[in-house]
């Protein structure tokens, strides 16, 4: 990435759960072992590690998040192998990865749902995969869900909103877990937070 790259300050957050990422998988691999971010170790740039600064809290709770979600897809997988799975809010996840590590991912089609921009910063660090779909949008409009259902109309889809509760007021989260049931068998996991955090 460019270091004269401006991000705006959402764009800047793909890199918090990334960090979070490899500081488990350095100190604490019980918790997460992620062996594609740790391609990616080194490389962020300096100005945004030192600008968005982050405690052991916060990356460690970006690590178990990680984990946490792991731990659905592969259920899900086991259940569905030839099922979707959808990252709202994907950033720089490397959750694809993490499932072929596993041995579970291999006929699974992935769809990243993000702004163009977060996208066009995905594919530079982290390629781009025959079986990963890239979704430019609002994860708040069905255009995502849609265009899912038109590709895949009657496959089970597993849809992940890891850390997308932090930027939707609690009224958007409603609105978005009803409009899903419009849409077939799908599955939503998503984490929470209360208002101190």
């Amino acid at each position: 990435m460019s270091q004269d790259r401006t991000l705006s300050p959402i764009e800047s957050t793909v890199f918090v759960p990334l960090e979070g990422r490899i500081f488990a998988t350095n100190l604490f691999p019980d918790v997460l072992t992620d062996k594609k971010v740790m391609t990616l170790q080194g490389a962020v740039p300096h100005h945004l590690i030192c600008k968005n600064r982050h405690n052991e809290y916060t990356l460690l709770a970006c690590a178990v998040r990680a984990a946490k979600l792991d731990k659905e897809v592969d259920a899900f997988l086991k259940r569905h192998p030839d099922g979707i799975v959808v990252e709202l809010g994907a950033g720089l996840d490397t959750g694809f990865w993490r499932a072929e590590d596993t041995g579970l991912n291999g006929r699974a089609t992935w769809a990243e749902v993000d702004s163009a921009e977060v996208l066009d910063i995905r594919r530079e660090w982290l390629g781009k995969e025959a079986r990963d779909i890239s979704l430019a949008g609002d994860a708040r409009h069905d255009v995502w869900i849609r265009s899912v259902r038109k590709r895949f109309p009657t496959s089970p889809v597993l849809v992940l909103a890891g850390g997308l509760s932090y930027f939707l007021t609690p009224d958007e989260m409603r609105e978005l877990c009803g409009m899903l049931k419009d849409y077939g068998v799908t599955t939503s996991v998503f984490d929470a937070v209360t208002a101190i955090g």
